[in-house]
């Protein structure tokens, strides 16, 4: 994008904005991952990436060790579409380090559950320069949750993720 993404305005309000709003009421305790301090003018915690430069599985080990819960939502901020009822359906799959979506077009590893037994897998790969999210995957209990238009919240939109300012 050429910026900082969370922070460029869709629709009239910053991405990150669509993040917060659909995670306020699911879930009690929301961080933000980012250098950028702007990002406390949203009124929650932003921690920088304990090991800088380490991309999405970098940003994933961060939140997860400062957050107070085992289990946490992890949600990127270019998708606006996202529905919390699709986040309180994996939340409802436990027992697994990680829970994602499947559908389509894919998997997405920024949107999903994320338990805090994923951390020593996936600090050790950031210490080897192993930073592929779907590569750490291979060491953790992954179940991955099948969503299409047999489910009540599906929509086309609801995977459209925002990656160029033409998609704004």
């Amino acid at each position: 994008m050429g910026q900082d993404k969370g922070l460029m305005t869709y629709k009239g309000k910053p991405l990150i904005r669509y993040a917060i709003d659909v995670l306020n009421g699911l879930v009690g305790d929301t961080i933000i991952i980012s250098a950028n301090q702007d990002y406390a003018r949203f009124g929650m915690p932003v921690y920088s990436d304990i090991y800088p430069d380490s991309g999405p599985l970098g940003g994933i080990f961060t939140g997860l060790t400062h957050s107070p819960n085992y289990r946490n939502v992890v949600l990127g901020c270019d998708t606006p579409y996202v529905t919390a009822a699709l986040l309180e359906h994996l939340f409802s799959f436990e027992g697994h380090d990680v829970v994602i979506p499947r559908h389509v077009g894919g998997t997405e590893q920024l949107m999903g559950v994320y338990s805090k037994s994923c951390l020593g897998v996936m600090e050790r790969r950031i210490k080897n320069g192993q930073l592929k999210i779907k590569e750490a995957y291979e060491e953790l209990d992954v179940r991955e949750v099948n969503i299409d238009s047999s489910h009540s919240f599906y929509s086309a939109a609801l995977f459209q993720n925002l990656n160029s300012p033409s998609d704004l």
